[in-house]
This record gives structure tokens, sequence and C-alpha cells, in this order.
């Protein structure tokens, strides 16, 4: 799940200068399709449009919109394939020899962490699943280093979360994001036990997980622990029939459990469906798209599970906005299920486009109006907009709460008697 608003800010600096460079309408929507299809599994037709057309875009543009999205990585390998017959600037050659470095050192923090989760926790007894990046690294894109992800996302029942916590502390772990959901550093003595204190309630409520911040020796990466994967208002299945749709796999040359190909997918199109427009990124739907085409002839039950688990609607926008916007086609066994509900709302096939994706939401030189309305936009087309809107209210009560906490605080000690 997304943090606050800290996930966003960095992105739209970037964005703002990227918008300058590309005013021509042209060569700016060239520039999108390109970001667009080299998301894709099959690289033959990025390379093949590249090919001719790759004069006609911005690369650093690109780039920046890839940075954005967490594509970074992928984007810097299909180019590296291209280079041949493709001519970019020196300045695009270093900046992707810095990704591709950065991806394949953060692809050894990432195994290491692994390595490292799994021994603490076969120790101590507490069962637990690994989702998302890690196993779709490895499995779905079958390269590490052309995924990468910030932390690593565990599973444990909810009955394990107090000794799977013990263990992550154990390790130098804290808890964290609480600078980020409180849009404040806490500087005073006592201060931070209050924000974290803030800080797990609001993600016990909204995120089923707790978000715990590495060591800052670089050793590993953070860590969220999860009891579940998704809100039941999204996801009408108990934490316990998780366990019952497993899988063992090889990651980092250890034997882990994660979720199996169906329940993979609907949780990579509910995570898609749920998060808001600020919040989403590429990444959501390239995950999906990888995953369908990996998993395709292991998805003949696919739609029942997803109707047993009150999602289905989430899967059918999430793979038709996959074929309409990354042009990967959905596989003819889901394509011709019963169960398949297509959206073809007027709202959603306006948020479907590559260019309302790729910029909406992101552009600095929007009016606030116009950035609301698309936000609007996202969430009626993906049925989140309920969601959305208590998450964001739940931030402000808390920023508020905080605030009066210190105000509190602050009072006390000011009133207090001085000891002469």
């Amino acid at each position: 799940m997304q943090s606050a608003q800290a996930v966003v800010q960095a992105p739209n600096m970037l964005r703002s200068r990227a918008t300058r460079r590309v005013q021509d309408p042209e060569r700016r929507a060239a520039s999108v399709h390109a970001l667009m299809t080299a998301l894709r599994p099959d690289a033959e037709p990025f390379e093949r449009w590249v090919t001719t057309h790759g004069d006609r875009v911005d690369w650093p543009w690109v780039l920046d919109r890839a940075v954005a999205h967490k594509v970074a990585a992928l984007v810097a390998a299909r180019l590296d394939s291209c280079r041949r017959t493709l001519a970019v600037s020196p300045d695009v050659r270093k900046r992707l020899g810095r990704i591709q470095q950065e991806s394949a050192q953060h692809t050894d923090v990432a195994r290491r962490t692994l390595i490292r989760l799994d021994e603490e926790f076969r120790r101590d007894g507490i069962p637990f699943l690994v989702v998302k990046g890690s196993v779709l690294a490895e499995h779905v894109y079958c390269d590490p280093r052309i995924r990468r992800f910030v932390d690593v996302d565990i599973v444990v029942p909810r009955e394990a979360v107090a000794r799977a916590e013990a263990r992550l502390r154990s390790l130098g772990y804290r808890l964290g994001q609480a600078d980020e959901l409180l849009a404040a550093r806490p500087s005073r003595a006592g201060e931070r036990a209050t924000a974290e204190a803030l800080t797990r309630r609001f993600y016990e409520r909204f995120h089923y997980e707790l978000p715990f911040d590495a060591p800052r020796d670089g050793r590993w990466l953070p860590v969220d622990l999860h009891w579940h994967i998704a809100p039941a208002s999204r996801l009408r299945a108990p934490a316990e029939r998780l366990w019952e749709q497993t899988a063992v796999l090889t990651v980092a040359h250890t034997q882990i459990t994660t979720l199996n190909p169906l329940a993979t997918v609907i949780y990579l199109a509910v995570h898609a469906t749920t998060c808001s427009l600020s919040g989403f990124r590429l990444l959501h739907l390239c995950d999906a798209a990888w995953a369908m085409t990996r998993f395709a002839d292991q998805c003949g039950g696919l739609w029942d599970l997803a109707g047993a688990w009150g999602c289905a609607t989430h899967l059918a926008s999430v793979l038709e906005t996959v074929e309409r916007v990354l042009g990967v086609p959905i596989p003819a066994v889901l394509r011709d299920a019963p169960h398949r509900r297509v959206p073809f709302t007027p709202l959603f096939r306006s948020a479907v486009t590559e260019t309302f994706l790729v910029e909406a939401g992101r552009d600095a030189g929007w009016s606030r109006w116009e950035r609301i309305r698309a936000e609007a936009v996202w969430n009626l087309a993906m049925r989140c907009l309920r969601w959305n809107l208590m998450r964001s209210l739940r931030v402000r009560l808390t920023r508020l709460h905080w605030k009066v906490l210190r105000w509190r605080d602050a009072t006390l000690v000011s009133a207090a008697p001085h000891e002469p």
C-alpha cells in the first residue's frame, strides 16, 4: 500500500521538469507510446517500434516517467537491448547504466533480506507468505533486475503478528511511515512513541499491515508485515482463505510459500484498483500484465475464485485496462469466461488511456480543479471512491489528533512548576 504524500512528491518534481521538455504534441504522443510499449512482456513490439520511430521520442522524459511509475529498471533493460539500432544521447546512456547498476545492487539486498527473514521466522516457528516484489521478480518477470521493489511484503497469521514484530525489532527494524503519515517529524522527548501509536492504529485499520523501516546500515530492505492483503470491502475473503491458495517456490535459493497463480493475479488486480490515482503506478498494470501472461495456462478457475472472493469486477477492470493501454491481449481462457463482466462505462473508457494513466494527477501545470477531476474519474471508474475518501479522511483526522496531542503536551510542560 502507498504511504502518505512523500511517495508522490519526488515524481511530481520530475514531472514538472519533464513537461517543459515535451511541447510538441506528436513528439509527446510518441514518447507516451514508447513508454507503454516498453512495459509489455513481449519485447519484440518495442524493439520493432523504436527502430522506426525512436528518433521522435524524448528519452529523458520517458526515463523520468519510468522512475515516477517505478518501472525504470524494465525500461532501461528494453533500451539496452536496442542499443545497436537506437541512437540516444550520451547522457541517456549514462543514466541507463546507473539505473541498471543500482538495480543489480538492489537485487542483492533484496535476496539477502529474504534469506535472513526466512531464517528468523523459521527459527521461531512463524508461518509466513511472501507476496508481490520478491516473488514477482523471480517467477513472473524471471529476472529480478528488471522488477524493482521498495520493501519485502510478508503475510503472517493474525495471532503471530506480535512474535513476527518482535523478530523484526530484534534485527533492528522499527515502525516506519510516521513522519509521512503525520506530515511532521517528532522532535520533543516522548513524541516518537505517540507518533508510532497513531501510525500503528492507522495502518492496522486501513492497510492490514505494519510498515517497518530497515536498519540504517543498508543490509536489508524495509518490511511490510501483513496479516491480510486487502480491505474486506475490496476482497471479501477471510485471511485464512488465503492460506488455502498457496504454493511453494524457490526465491533467492530459499523455499518460500506464496500465493498460487490464481490468487496472485486476483491480488494484483485488487491492489491496482484500490489505490487513488495519486498512488497509482504503471508498475501495478505491468505486474498484472506479466502475471496474466506468465500464468495463462493455469488460470482456468480464475473467475470462479474471483467471484467467490467478491472481486470479479476489479479483475475485469484491470484485465481490460491491461489490454487497452498496454496492448497485452487477454488470454482466451479468461476472455471467454461466462463470469467476466467488462466495465464499459464512459468514465472507465476515459480513464484507461495511455495519456491519462501516464500523466493525469501528476502534471504540475494542471489546476487544482483538473487534478481533483482526474482523481474523481479514476476512483469512480475503479469503484474505489468510498474507500479512498475514508482513507483520506482518516489521514486528516490522524494529523489533527497529532497536532492536538502535541499542543496538549506543550501546554502541560509550560504549565508545570519549575523546581528551584
